[in-house]
């Protein structure tokens, strides 16, 4: 029912626009609605907010914003309605903001007064036949942060894929260059002691290789490294296992007593790089019995065996047997 009324209306709008006279008129009232609105247009007195784009520039070398400040500005605008309606809706005007020439506060931020620079946004704006009445915010703030360097080791990051019990790294991984100069602000550059490298993730190991790998680039704004990747070289060797008898040594028993260790002999397993076995001595080895461990347990019949300093090129060790037993005599 209501579609029948719309249709009905439509037809007989369209009918009354098709007489001659009634074209005419329409086309009249038109006009007239257009000069209407370019003399009301060509006025002044109008007032109207309109938002203006912040360029920044000039920023010290050394210093960096640690808030980006705003991206527009709010002005209010009097002029003729022409030229309001410009910059309401064709503006591609924007105001230039100097850092580097703006007063600094004691806290180390600087500030920018907008009272102090109609002017320069006037000029910026290209402002002809209309008036600033007023800008929100007033004073805008940039809080800079200073840039500092130091430099710092770069330390690798290896993981094994392969079977570690038949191979091995034989030396700590060089890297070439080992230190990165870097820059970043000063309160996240003390935090930072060393960079890593991105997972050197080997499956398949050979006696020497290079790899080049990224650096680890933390998540800091600002953040700059003199250089991107380094050279890791690596070094690995098979392991060789074997076994060696080795005196125990009774320490700290006092004289009036005598501290005997049963049996008197441990046997150590051990694994080495096949490159290093040959420098294996037993004579580097200390096996040792404390007193003191069963001093004050007279009712003990075992005492545990330790193994002092035992040579660095060995990867895995084991005693046999762990513990012993022993006899106490007074002298």
């Amino acid at each position: 029912m209501l579609l029948t009324k719309i249709k009905e209306l439509f037809k007989g709008l369209s009918s009354w626009f098709l007489r001659g006279n009634n074209r005419v008129k329409l086309l009249f009232l038109f006009i007239s609605l257009f000069l209407w609105f370019i003399i009301k247009l060509s006025q002044t007195g109008y007032h109207s907010p309109s938002h203006f784009k912040l360029d920044y520039y000039d920023l010290p070398l050394d210093r960096i914003l640690l808030k980006e400040g705003p991206d527009n500005i709010q002005i209010d605008l009097e002029g003729s309605g022409f030229s309001l309606l410009r910059y309401k809706w064709f503006n591609s005007s924007s105001v230039a903001i100097d850092i580097n020439s703006l007063p600094e506060l004691e806290d180390g931020r600087r500030y920018w007064l907008t009272n102090k620079n109609l002017r320069e946004i006037e000029s910026d704006l290209g402002l002809v036949g209309t008036q600033i009445l007023k800008i929100k915010p007033d004073t805008l703030f940039f809080d800079l942060g200073r840039l500092m360097s130091k430099k710092v080791p770069i330390v690798a990051n290896y993981n094994a894929d392969f079977d570690t019990n038949q191979f091995v790294l034989y030396r700590k991984i060089r890297l070439s260059p080992d230190s990165v100069l870097i820059t970043a602000p000063a309160q996240d550059l003390w935090k930072i002691e060393e960079i890593y490298t991105q997972p050197i993730l080997l499956n398949e190991p050979s006696d020497s290789m290079q790899v080049e790998v990224a650096l680890d680039i933390p998540k800091v704004k600002n953040f700059q490294a003199e250089f991107a990747k380094t050279t890791a070289i690596l070094e690995f060797s098979s392991l060789a296992e074997a076994k060696i008898e080795v005196p125990i040594i009774a320490i700290n028993n006092p004289d009036s007593t005598r501290f005997e260790i049963i049996p008197n002999k441990a046997e150590i397993l051990y694994r080495t790089a096949l490159r290093d076995f040959k420098d294996i001595r037993a004579d580097e080895f200390l096996v040792y019995a404390n007193y003191n461990d069963i001093a004050e347990n007279p009712e003990a019949r075992f005492i545990s065996l330790k193994i002092e300093s035992p040579p660095q090129a060995v990867r895995y060790l084991q005693i046999n047997p762990q513990r012993v037993e022993f006899i106490i005599t007074p002298l």
